[in-house]
C-alpha cells in the first residue's frame, strides 16, 4: 500500500512536488513528457542530497523540510491561527562540458532561473484563481548560488555537476 501525504508538513511537500513537476523548465531539463515522468526525477529528504549529486540520473531535484514555525495572531476576541515554514529545493545537473566554465555557469543559472520563474507564475496563478491546488508559496529565494566541485576534485573523481538551492517559504491559514 502506498504512503499518502497527510498532515500539514507532508501535504506541503507533496504540493511543492506537484508545482515543480508542472514547471515547464524542469520538465524540459529532465526530458519529462508529463507530470509523472517529472516526479520520477524529484527526491525527498536532505539525506538523499549527497546521493543525488553523484547520481547517474542527473538532472534531478531534491525537496526537504527546511524548518518551520507556528504563529498565532490575536485581534481582540478573534484569534486566527496560522502556520508558516520553509522547504528546501535543490536542483542538480551535470556541468555542460562542451562549453567554457562561464557558459556552463550561465546554462545552469538559466535552469535555476526558469524553475524559479515557473514556481512564481504557478503560485501567483493559483492564488489569483483561488484554486489552491498548490501550497501557497509566499517566498522563493536562492540560498546557494550555482556551485560546482573544485576543478582538481572533478578531475580525480570524474564528477562534474552544478547544484543550486532555493528556500521556499509557505504560509497556510488554519
Amino acid at each position: 500500500m502506498a504512503v499518502v501525504a497527510s498532515g500539514s508538513r507532508s501535504e506541503a511537500l507533496a504540493a511543492i512536488e506537484e508545482m515543480l513537476a508542472d514547471s515547464s523548465t524542469f520538465r524540459t531539463r529532465v526530458s519529462a513528457a508529463d507530470r509523472a515522468a517529472a516526479k520520477a526525477k524529484i527526491y525527498y529528504g536532505s539525506a538523499n542530497l549527497a546521493d543525488a549529486v553523484s547520481a547517474a540520473e542527473r538532472p534531478l531535484a531534491v525537496l526537504a523540510l527546511g524548518g518551520g514555525s507556528s504563529l498565532q495572531i490575536g485581534d481582540g476576541d478573534q484569534i486566527e491561527l496560522g502556520r508558516d515554514g520553509e522547504y528546501i529545493l535543490a536542483l542538480v545537473d551535470d556541468a555542460d562540458s562542451d562549453h567554457t566554465d562561464k557558459e556552463s555557469y550561465l546554462d545552469f543559472l538559466n535552469f535555476m532561473g526558469g524553475v524559479e520563474d515557473d514556481i512564481d507564475d504557478l503560485a501567483r496563478d493559483d492564488y489569483d484563481s483561488g484554486t489552491k491546488v498548490y501550497w501557497p508559496v509566499i517566498e522563493i529565494r536562492i540560498i546557494l548560488e550555482p556551485a560546482r566541485p573544485k576543478r582538481d576534485w572533478r578531475q580525480v573523481e570524474g564528477e562534474d555537476y552544478w547544484i543550486g538551492i532555493f528556500a521556499l517559504g509557505h504560509k497556510v491559514d488554519g
